[in-house]
């Protein structure tokens, strides 16, 4: 098996909408994604394996949605990955995972979001302007073990999704680093860190946040790849 590339994280970090409003121009396929197709000695994709010795949760909420006109095979947030349907954050995350060796977190909640992604613009939107928080279904109950926090979302109507937020605020992140990480179709979000760093004050935020646009997700493995060398921290 392919030996893991070894990060070094500095040791300071471990102390211490419209259709453009989600996404900007609309796709019409959904990206298809070989990893190492001529490679058989290369590690497959891998989703949700833990390993409890990891000092690094990869902490991620990510939703599949559609296009209202399209097939199942076409969409707003979705990739096929080596024959699996992914959302976009979704992606990103995994590859963070094979990356690092952390563990993986989905951020779930306990009312499911519209598919088609006309109604899921709608609720998102009326979400973001009621400053509504979603009930969770998911938690970590192993908080403490974890030194370094990669979270993970989509750009939604220029925002955080509201999940987030719910997030956010039923943990306690202080002393812990957390680094973030976007997927968006056009859109940024300037204002995500410092959203993130009024929630979490006690924690440090790291400003070099990975945004990702969606139709960059066929190189996202090396991109992914040179965003975390960039840190140079040990991991």
């Amino acid at each position: 098996m392919k030996a893991k590339p070894f990060f070094t994280v500095i040791i300071s970090l471990m102390l211490g909408f419209s259709t453009v409003a989600m996404g900007c121009a609309r796709r019409t396929e959904a990206q298809t994604i070989t990893q190492n197709p001529a490679d058989e000695t290369s590690i497959p994709v891998v989703y949700e394996q833990i390993q409890e010795t990891s000092r690094i949760l990869i902490a991620y909420f990510s939703h599949q949605s559609l296009w209202d006109d399209v097939d199942n095979l076409t969409g707003a947030s979705r990739v096929i990955v080596d024959g699996n349907m992914l959302g976009h954050v979704e992606h990103i995350a995994n590859i963070i995972h094979r990356t690092t060796g952390g563990n993986l977190f989905t951020i779930r909640t306990v009312h499911d979001y519209p598919i088609p992604h006309s109604q899921l613009l709608e609720v998102a939107r009326g979400q973001r302007d009621t400053n509504a928080r979603p009930q969770l279904s998911t938690q970590i109950t192993n908080l403490q073990n974890y030194d370094i926090i990669f979270l993970g979302f989509p750009n939604w109507w220029s925002d955080m999704p509201m999940p987030l937020y719910s997030f956010l605020e039923r943990y306690n992140f202080a002393g812990k680093t957390i680094i973030p990480f976007s997927v968006h179709g056009g859109g940024r979000l300037p204002g995500a860190l410092e959203r993130i760093i009024q929630l979490q004050p006690g924690a440090n935020v790291v400003t070099n946040m990975l945004y990702f646009h969606r139709n960059n997700l066929a190189r996202a493995e090396s991109d992914v790849t040179a965003w975390l060398n960039s840190f140079r921290l040990t991991l």
